[in-house]
């Protein structure tokens, strides 16, 4: 979303220290926050480094340490204490890309092989790579397994998805029947993703519903982000999930 919100002014040194003081502070509390997050692009002016030394501060089993980044976060993590990393095909590409130059994501075992990679090298708990309409992976290093998640055609079946009720409103005869907005798309999905995580759902069915969550939000012209959850619900019963 940055193209659309625009890159803020660079930080200066002195705020950038201050805020690595505080959020190493706020990580240290006894009661620490549940999840840190960190997603797309990092302000101009704040050095990985010292998001890298925030992120290795928190502390093991209080603070679930979530990240949706690609652009500067190798120092993120090597740090080994990211538990879930959740990027798009072309992020996971260029994350593998830094680690080893050859790597081949011609196809998609490559895709799944580049998360394997990344995560036996990074001590990553699970990686999760979306694809668009296409299927989406995870790779769970500490179980050992795989799985894809096979994502319904939303043109086809735009109708049945959004109920009879919303399937000829003012927006669609505006935009077309055959519309759909994948802005923010990616961010639904982490959000829905990390929270029903929190709330203790399992890590694969959480992925199944922010998948669910973003392709229903697809569905809606604007604003981004906004979803039907009876949309999501229909979405999630024909998403499959299968092991690889």
């Amino acid at each position: 979303m940055t193209e659309l919100v625009g890159i803020t002014e660079p930080i200066e040194e002195q705020v950038g220290e201050q805020y690595e003081i505080l959020a190493i502070k706020l990580l240290g509390l006894n009661n620490a926050p549940k999840a840190l997050a960190l997603c797309g692009t990092s302000p101009p002016g704040l050095h990985p480094g010292r998001m890298a030394n925030i992120v290795s501060s928190r502390q093991p089993g209080k603070t679930l340490v979530f990240v949706d980044s690609a652009k500067d976060i190798l120092p993120v993590l090597k740090t080994g204490c990211v538990d879930i990393l959740k990027v798009n095909s072309e992020e996971i590409t260029s994350i593998s890309a830094s680690i080893d130059s050859q790597h081949d994501s011609s196809v998609s075992d490559g895709i799944v092989g580049a998360a394997w990679k990344i995560a036996n090298a990074m001590r990553i708990g699970t990686v999760a790579i979306t694809d668009g309409p296409s299927k989406a992976y995870l790779v769970d290093s500490q179980k050992g397994q795989a799985f894809a998640f096979a994502i319904p055609n939303l043109l086809a079946n735009r109708s049945r998805f959004l109920g009879n009720e919303q399937s000829n409103t003012d927006a669609d005869e505006e935009f077309g029947k055959l519309t759909l907005n994948p802005l923010g798309a990616g961010d639904t999905c982490s959000a829905v993703m990390l929270n029903l995580i929190l709330d203790g759902t399992e890590t694969v069915e959480a992925f199944a519903q922010g998948l669910s969550a973003a392709s229903a939000s697809c569905l809606v012209p604007m604003p981004n982000c906004v979803f039907d959850r009876q949309a999501m619900k229909r979405i999630r019963e024909d998403i499959l999930v299968s092991q690889m």
